[in-house]
């Protein structure tokens, strides 16, 4: 246990996600004599921790960032991944994008402070790199986790399972999943439709959703989105070998 006399820096991993949006979204809550999205964020994390295991896992929303974080250990990456994925999925029912990173490197975090080179590193993957609605994971996280002694077989499926490739190489977080795309898809197409803004940042934010919808409906021989002037252009997403 760490204390205020002796404080150390432990290797952790840490997904860094912003909340795309968000600025307008307390705007209008400040507006407004009773909030409407206020609520959907206290009901998300009430989600979250009804549904998914957390244990070892340090999950925090300040402003419009969320940061999991946990020791640096091969169960812990793959636990961080599907907490990024599980957010992104409940976020998305509430018409909500997510976007960031995951890296690893030196962490302390207690009830005041967060002082983190693994934070930093995964900031700079969400600002830098990941661009679109999706949670891009350091190479680096996933060579760690694939490779450690103590990984076995289904560790690594499980890694299969949560991880593909985008046609820019970049390894993201796999949300949409087989389970759960015929129920996200309605909320896929309204997020869509409606953000049709003229702001070219937008619309290619809403084209790589639509592609990254449509290669996973195509992979599980489900009905893909039909969406005017979307291009569909995600035909070199992979998955891990």
């Amino acid at each position: 246990m760490t204390t205020m006399n002796d404080p150390t820096l432990e290797y952790s991993v840490v997904g860094f996600l912003d909340i795309l949006g968000f600025s307008a979204m307390v705007e209008k809550d400040s507006c407004s004599d009773e909030p409407k999205y206020l609520p959907v964020f206290l009901g998300v994390f009430e989600e979250l921790a009804a549904s998914v295991d957390k244990d070892g896992l340090d999950v925090k929303m300040f402003s419009d960032s969320i940061v999991i974080a946990a020791a640096l250990e091969p169960r812990n990456v793959i636990g961080v991944i599907k907490v990024a994925s599980a957010l992104q999925r409940l976020f998305l029912k509430r018409r909500i994008l997510l976007r960031g990173g995951v890296a690893f490197g030196k962490h302390f975090s207690n009830a005041n402070i967060m002082f983190s080179q693994a934070l930093v590193n995964a900031y700079l993957i969400e600002s830098k790199i990941a661009r679109f609605p999706r949670v891009v994971i350091d190479e680096s996280v996933l060579n760690f986790a694939w490779h450690h002694n103590s990984t076995d077989d289904v560790l690594k499926q499980e890694i299969r399972d949560n991880v593909v490739k985008d046609r820019d190489g970049a390894m993201f977080v796999d949300y949409l999943t087989e389970a759960t795309l015929g129920e996200l898809t309605s909320h896929v197409q309204a997020c869509i439709e409606g953000n049709t803004s003229p702001h070219e940042t937008i619309l290619e934010k809403m084209r790589w959703l639509f592609d990254y919808h449509n290669h996973c409906a195509n992979s599980y021989t489900l009905q893909p989105l039909d969406v005017q002037n979307l291009v569909n252009g995600f035909s070199k997403i992979e998955t891990i070998p």
